[in-house]
């Protein structure tokens, strides 16, 4: 169908008088001018029911997501509940297992303790006096005891030593030596101590013998000196090979390997904090042979 003013201008082409030109021209602009109006109501109303159409759907989205939301959180405040359960019931597994470690932790110190003593005191080796004459002899004039591999001081220190021998006196055990305590005058040992564990030689061995001692008993210890020995292994004085022998010590000897590397400080200062009083570093580092070693003299307070 043809708009209204394409056909006003096939009359206005037929009209022939000034008069209806001037009517048509009228007509002409009035309905161009009609037309625009009703265009422009029917694109308000368009656009009214777009808008009313958009309305509708943002406010069912807007329903949807308030219920989603009231779902979504129903289910994560049931999903923490469950998870909070679950982390407290974790809670109590986990500390009643921290106990039971706690338990086997004690049990097993206890254990270590006892293995400990049974390796000084040997419990199926008693102490045995095998010189019975020098040990009465040697009470008179106060019992001086010398344990271990080297040489004693003189002929009337009593030699205790792990296993029968021709040159020992007393055959016992580090920490079941068979005398009274307070009777001793004087304990010399050489070359022994680096057997023991860092925790038996302070926790028990050395308690023992100090208690042996008599008040101004002297108690003499020489070792290995494992910082000089390092210090010469780190500046190429001695061989790696003389280093492990020092470290690991002869498997074949009566206590077995060695089991610590002793610092004259570090034992200095046990023998401080057990009472010993007057305690000396005689010397450190002298060479003996492939290794090194220190003394150390204390007297009982």
């Amino acid at each position: 169908m043809r708009p209204i003013f394409g056909r006003l201008l096939i009359f206005w082409e037929e009209a022939s008088s000034a008069r209806m030109k001037w009517l048509y021209r009228w007509l002409f602009k009035r309905s161009i001018d009609l037309e625009r109006r009703l265009t422009s109501a029917i694109e308000v109303r368009l656009i009214e029911k777009s808008f009313a159409l958009e309305r509708d759907f943002l406010r069912a989205v807007e329903r949807r997501a308030g219920a989603a939301s009231q779902e979504a959180r129903a289910y994560a405040d049931h999903s923490i509940g469950a998870l909070s359960n679950s982390m407290r019931a974790a809670l109590g597994i986990v500390g009643q297992s921290a106990r039971r470690l706690d338990k086997m932790d004690c049990r097993l110190a206890e254990l270590q303790r006892a293995i400990d003593r049974c390796m000084v005191s040997g419990p199926d080796r008693p102490s045995k006096i095998i010189n019975p004459n020098k040990v009465a002899l040697a009470r008179v004039d106060g019992m001086r005891v010398h344990i271990g591999n080297g040489d004693m001081p003189s002929s009337n220190y009593v030699r205790v030593g792990s296993v029968p021998r021709p040159d020992v006196d007393v055959v016992a055990q580090m920490a079941n030596l068979p005398f009274e305590e307070g009777e001793l005058a004087e304990i010399n040992v050489s070359q022994t101590i680096e057997y023991f564990s860092y925790s038996v030689l302070n926790d028990i061995v050395l308690p023992h013998w100090i208690a042996l001692l008599k008040p101004g008993g002297v108690l003499v210890l020489t070792a290995p000196d494992g910082l000089a020995l390092l210090n010469a292994f780190n500046s190429g004085e001695i061989t790696l090979d003389d280093y492990r022998e020092f470290v690991i010590g002869d498997a074949e000897s009566d206590f077995g390997p060695n089991r610590n590397i002793l610092i004259p400080a570090d034992l200095t200062s046990a023998l401080k904090q057990s009472g010993m009083v007057e305690v000396a570093e005689n010397y450190t580092g002298k060479r003996n042979g492939n290794s090194f070693e220190f003394r150390i003299s204390a007297r009982k307070g």
